[in-house]
């Protein structure tokens, strides 16, 4: 019987430390809008798995307009792994990961780019108006 009741705290104990690990802060897709007096060019930067060299891919946001990041997917030979923004370059402004306000695994994440940074927003209603 005591047998039984250790295994029952141990399964509790471990069940218990496996939901305390908090869940990986990333972002699969974005949504960049631009909040500029003009059109901007951007490059977004992705982390390759298995390494951290960074894949880039180059956007243009015409100003006050939004624009869909759409998820990178990574042939890894036997299985596809996603892809994870790291970072955002629009003309002198960045922002790399972590991102302000992300806590847990994000898509659609919307960035807006301003005069003087670019900001982390939140989850984006604009998905559907934007167009890749």
């Amino acid at each position: 019987m005591s047998a039984i009741i250790y295994f029952s705290f141990c399964i509790l104990f471990l069940a218990l430390t496996i939901s305390a690990i908090p869940s990986p802060a990333a972002v699969y897709s974005a949504i960049i809008y631009n909040g500029q007096n003009a059109n901007i060019k951007c490059r977004i930067g992705w982390q390759t798995p298995l390494n951290n060299t960074l894949q880039t891919q180059r956007i243009s946001v015409p100003q006050s307009k939004y624009f869909t990041v759409k998820e990178k997917h990574f042939d890894m030979g036997t299985w596809t792994a996603r892809g994870i923004i790291k970072s955002i370059r629009c003309g002198n402004l960045v922002l790399r990961a972590p991102f302000p306000n992300v806590n847990t695994v994000e898509e659609f994440w919307e960035f807006r780019v301003e005069p003087t940074k670019i900001a982390s927003v939140g989850p984006s209603s604009h998905v559907n108006e934007s167009v890749n």
